[in-house]
């Protein structure tokens, strides 16, 4: 009986350390785990934050889709299509980008989600319209049509930054000839007319104290200008001052119809190349409303997909909204009628960008005599000024 109990105490001692030797195991392997799962989060993490590549200039991904679709077109598998465009570039970012995405592609991974790892890089129309094009097996017709929009859009950006780049630079070239005269020339000028004893007429006299103001208080002026950049950044981050400025640059003669056609340009070529594609009409609507660079339009075209979720058509929703033109409005419920929404859309698109082009052309025409007769006179407001007394001392010496 003693035996027994012996026996069986010791088999009790045994299973309790067996289970106490279990458990620690088990608690190992939980703590190997556990640091394995945050190594791989933290490798993720690492991963996510290389992958972080600024956005990609329309120019080239244009060119990238053109030239993929063109080695798809010729039979070239895609692994070897991304190869060949990653080593022919001189782009880091597309050589970048292209190792990595024949990496994926050849663990699996299929081309949306090889480039969707590039947070920004790409847009997310350029995303949709890949994946539209593997599911449908239709990737050289799409990228044609993503290559033939893109290039569309950089030569209307190029045109449009084109004609507002004279202005900046006339502006900016004055505004430093300007601040040379007045913290430079005028001085000289104090100096000499200093010398000769004479009252000086008002409108010299005017521009020496202005020229006196601006040297004395040049501390105080350069504070103030850093505090009204910062202020205005900080306004500018603000959803209310973003809706505030964009709404006055709409509002402004040229720029403003200039803005406006852009915006509605971008939007209708968008929403009628993913619609044509196959991208269902509420996520055309979201990525072609995140084209135009205004945040007025951006939240005229988010209502517009929040009608069209609840069942409203498109242009019974663009008719409440007094930012689209009634044109525009009038094409689309035709387009809607007739079951041919995506053609009437590209037409729409194709107008306002031949408006455009006219108004840009017709633009430096307009702007060039304008800014020559307003500099002109203020040069000759400075140089009156500036000459006045020298040719009042040189008639009484007469």
């Amino acid at each position: 009986m003693a035996n027994v109990s012996i026996s069986a105490g010791h088999s009790l001692k045994f299973k309790r350390k067996r289970q106490t030797s279990v458990n620690k195991k088990t608690e190992s392997q939980t703590t190997q785990e556990v640091r394995k799962f945050s190594l791989k989060t933290m490798l993720d993490a690492l991963r996510a934050s290389k992958n972080q590549i600024k956005p990609i200039k329309t120019e080239e991904q244009y060119i990238f889709a053109n030239q993929l679709a063109t080695l798809l077109d010729a039979g070239v598998p895609l692994m070897t299509a991304l190869s060949v465009l990653s080593e022919q570039t001189d782009s880091k970012d597309f050589k970048k980008i292209g190792a990595t995405a024949v990496q994926d592609i050849n663990a699996g991974a299929t081309l949306t989600e090889a480039l969707s790892r590039y947070k920004g890089a790409f847009s997310s129309l350029f995303i949709s319209m890949v994946h539209v094009g593997e599911i449908g097996g239709e990737m050289v017709t799409v990228l044609k049509q993503l290559s033939s929009y893109l290039k569309t859009q950089d030569d209307l950006a190029k045109k449009v930054k084109s004609a507002s780049s004279y202005p900046k630079f006339v502006f900016s070239f004055f505004f430093l000839v300007l601040i040379g005269i007045v913290f430079g020339l005028i001085p000289k000028f104090k100096e000499t007319f200093a010398g000769f004893g004479a009252e000086l007429p008002l409108p010299t006299r005017i521009l020496v104290s202005i020229s006196e103001k601006a040297k004395d208080n040049l501390p105080l002026e350069v504070g103030l200008i850093v505090i009204l950049v910062f202020l205005f950044k900080k306004f500018k981050k603000t959803e209310s001052g973003r809706y505030y400025l964009d709404n006055f640059m709409l509002k402004l003669p040229v720029a403003g119809e200039m803005i406006a056609k852009v915006a509605l340009s971008r939007f209708c070529r968008t929403l009628s190349v993913l619609m044509k594609s196959g991208v269902q009409v509420v996520d055309s609507l979201e990525i072609a409303g995140s084209t135009a660079e205004n945040t007025v339009f951006n939240q005229a075209f988010k209502r517009l997909r929040t009608g069209v979720m609840e069942g409203a058509t498109l242009n019974t929703l663009l008719s409440k909204e007094a930012i689209f033109p009634s044109m525009m409005v009038q094409m689309i419920s035709v387009g809607e009628q007739s079951g041919s929404i995506d053609i009437m859309l590209i037409k729409i698109a194709d107008m306002y960008d031949a408006q455009l082009n006219t108004t840009v052309d017709g633009l430096s025409s307009i702007i060039e005599p304008i800014l020559m007769i307003g500099l002109g006179a203020v040069a000759l407001v400075v140089i009156i000024a500036l000459y006045l007394p020298i040719f009042q001392m040189g008639s009484i010496m007469h």
